[in-house]
């Protein structure tokens, strides 16, 4: 079995029904089995960050308090746990951005990457971005 560390995207999804990649999260998740899906600190504070912007969240836009509340209520779900930093990660980020160009989002990216690796875990994301790393990912469709 496949065990995912979930991008803040497929959180952020899975919680706001008025995203344009809800039904997909939504779905994707249910389909896992318990303890198949992971968050991390780094996603943790990316989604509570997401959670309390206005940009991204419009007239759902929460509290700090609601944000925790959301959070609390996602973290009831069998399938999900958490994962503190795995040993390793460290030089598992630094062998992740070692390109010679920069691009958007790099350091996030291979960060969440590392996490991943190092936890055994497959990234699992919206972003195709992840796939120019060297750690496993998948990458959602709004199909799913």
């Amino acid at each position: 079995m496949t065990y995912y560390l979930a991008d803040v995207n497929v959180l952020v999804a899975a919680v706001h029904q008025a995203h344009v990649h809800h039904r997909a999260a939504r779905d994707w998740c249910h389909a896992l089995d318990r303890d198949q899906l992971w968050l991390c600190r780094f996603t943790q504070m990316g989604l509570l960050r997401l959670l309390t912007n206005r940009h991204v969240m419009s007239g759902a836009v929460m509290t700090q308090i609601e944000a925790w509340r959301t959070l609390d209520d996602l973290c009831t779900n069998a399938r999900l746990r958490y994962l503190d930093e795995p040993p390793g990660v460290g030089d598992l980020f630094r062998r992740f951005t070692q390109g010679q160009f920069p691009r958007r989002k790099a350091w996030s990216d291979a960060y969440l990457g590392a996490v991943a690796a190092g936890g055994g875990l497959t990234v699992a994301t919206f972003d195709s971005d992840f796939l120019r790393l060297d750690a496993p990912a998948l990458v959602l469709s709004s199909r799913a």
